[in-house]
């Protein structure tokens, strides 16, 4: 969409607003990866049990 918009303008501000852009793509870019890292813990459960109430184990 920055893009898009950058593409209207001229001189500077296009030049300012495609350096804006870049930086919200590496942003974008390092969310995916911080999910990436955290999903594979999630992944590996079960998902059948994430909504259920933890069980309690009676005291032997």
């Amino acid at each position: 969409m920055l893009c898009d918009f950058a593409a209207l303008l001229e001189g500077t501000h296009r030049k300012t607003l495609l350096g804006i852009a870049q930086v919200v793509m590496l942003g974008e870019l390092a969310v995916n990866q911080a999910l990436d890292n955290v999903e594979p813990a999630v992944a590996t459960t079960d998902r059948s049990q994430l909504n259920q109430p933890p069980q309690i184990r009676p005291v032997s």
